[in-house]
């Protein structure tokens, strides 16, 4: 067996596999994984692992984004700094998104400030000083391409932020012509990111016409909107399925499906939706 005699003769970028072994398999977390708070999808999945990109995929209204955002909050609530940047929804309606689900006050009435009570008012009103009071940052640029993306990611690495949201992927703008072309250097961007900065990342990817017209047909990989890099290039992917013909229902069954975990299984998790609250919950 050939092996390089020493540590000096390695190129800068190679270190032997093995090395640290012992150390690391004497840890009780060897990984670092954020868990979402829905109990049957963590112990699926685990939560979003550090170094790797977890894409939640799905049409609109179906809840992509309630779920990352729901995702951050959990790990904030737990004193680990998240971050959302956010090129599709402003500070405002993600700060309602998320004072809706903490008080259970309809989206409605927050946008309206038509309040049913002083009471209800305040209630938004100490649910908003509670998120200031917490490490939940959000950046809502917009337009950004896959360069100003990796970067951000980046600097989030060096002010200490745990968790990071990219809501979404088909936001992102790119040089070429080629829609497809964007979307593939948006999503590796990310990934590196992830991968550079050891941080656990979920990105939001819209799904195709096809899926956004058949709510209730169970999610296909083809549902991936523009690229097939985002089904190569993510290490797990997580798309919704809402089995029942309840659209106007305001509590509804999900199904999350696991539609890939590179290094764990696959399947599919139930939850329900509360879409007055836009929140998802373990169902009983």
């Amino acid at each position: 067996m050939a092996i390089l005699k020493t540590e000096t003769d390695l190129p800068p970028a190679l270190a032997l596999l093995g090395e640290g072994a012992a150390h690391d398999y004497n840890l009780e977390t060897p990984e670092v994984y954020r868990p979402s708070g829905l109990g049957p999808l963590d112990r699926m999945i685990l939560g979003a692992v550090a170094g790797e990109l977890l894409l939640v995929a799905g049409s609109p209204s179906q809840g992509k984004t309630s779920l990352a955002v729901q995702w951050a909050l959990a790990n904030a609530q737990e004193g680990v700094p998240s971050a959302i940047l956010s090129m599709e929804m402003g500070r405002r309606a993600l700060r309602n998104r998320l004072v809706s689900g903490l008080t259970g006050i309809d989206m409605q009435i927050l946008r309206t400030r038509r309040w049913t009570s002083d009471q209800q008012r305040d209630s938004a009103i100490e649910a908003g000083a509670y998120l200031a009071e917490i490490p939940l940052y959000v950046d809502d640029r917009t337009g950004l391409d896959a360069a100003k993306v990796y970067k951000t990611i980046m600097s989030w690495k060096e002010q200490g932020i745990g968790l990071g949201v990219v809501d979404y992927i088909q936001q992102m703008s790119g040089a070429s012509e080629s829609r497809v072309t964007q979307v593939g250097d948006a999503v590796r961007a990310i990934k590196a990111a992830a991968k550079d900065a050891d941080m656990p990342v979920i990105a939001l990817s819209a799904t195709n016409r096809t899926a956004a017209n058949s709510d209730n047909r169970e999610p296909r990989m083809s549902d991936l909107r523009d690229s097939g890099d985002l089904e190569f290039v993510a290490d797990t992917i997580v798309m919704f399925h809402y089995p029942e013909d309840d659209k106007n229902e305001d509590v509804r069954l999900c199904d999350l499906h696991v539609m890939k975990q590179r290094n764990g299984p696959t399947g599919i998790v139930s939850v329900r939706f509360i879409k007055s609250a836009t929140r998802f919950e373990a169902s009983i």
